[in-house]
């Protein structure tokens, strides 16, 4: 014997069926007035519960399209506040008082300890004169590096990342390098960024440092990309 369904739609198809063979088996399901299989207050409550389903399946989607809006329009104010915030790092250093007034503060303490090294960097697209590059940020809980080696004092827990330094070292691409790392560096305060109008036919190594009001991290690996 068939079970009475569970799911919605099952429901709905059940009900359908059951107006349409009534309606079209007066003979074997009496439905008028009066009768057993008298259909008025069934297709009342179906109508009730189909205005209900649709002011829902209407309102849901509603909702859902509130949230894309508001998920994009946090994505293009986070592009801006960042690109703001790298240009008034770049503008006016790390640790300035003037980036409190922009909302970037209080400023790092000066007992914070260095950051710990950023990880896994790549050069994830390349194009003629263009390189995006990714890394992870330090792993939380390691070592900031700055503990005597072989022993005596432990290496101190990393301080927390206030933007990162991309550097970049040229060398043609016979080897002669050209450029030595901190001649060329960006700042920016995400663990990505897309570099443009680099030169090419030449040799590019990046890397990456941590930074704080305390100082530098060690350095990420190095890529090296031919643009």
């Amino acid at each position: 014997m068939p079970q009475y369904p569970k799911r919605k739609s099952d429901k709905d198809a059940l009900y359908s069926a059951t107006v349409a063979g009534i309606t079209a088996n007066p003979a074997l399901y009496p439905s008028g007035v009066g009768d057993p299989f008298e259909l008025t207050a069934f297709n009342a409550l179906i109508a009730t519960k189909n205005t209900a389903k649709n002011t829902r399946q209407n309102e849901e989607g509603q909702f859902r399209a509130a949230v894309v809006a508001e998920e994009a329009g946090y994505d293009g104010c986070d592009d801006e506040q960042r690109r703001l915030l790298n240009l008034a790092i770049a503008t006016h250093g790390v640790n300035s008082p003037n980036l409190v007034h922009i909302g970037w503060g209080p400023r790092d303490a000066p007992t914070s300890n260095i950051p710990g090294q950023p990880r896994n960097l790549e050069a994830v697209v390349q194009g003629p004169g263009d390189c995006f590059l990714d890394w992870k940020a330090p792993a939380p809980g390691g070592s900031a590096g700055v503990g005597e080696e072989g022993g005596g004092e432990p290496a101190a827990p990393p301080g927390h990342v206030s933007f990162y330094k991309v550097q970049r070292r040229k060398r043609t691409l016979q080897g002669q390098q050209t450029e030595d790392w901190g001649a060329w560096q960006v700042t920016t305060t995400d663990s990505e960024i897309n570099l443009t109008g680099l030169e090419r036919g030449v040799e590019h190594d990046f890397r990456v440092l941590a930074s704080n009001a305390t100082g530098d991290s060690l350095p990420s690996n190095v890529v090296t990309v031919v643009l």
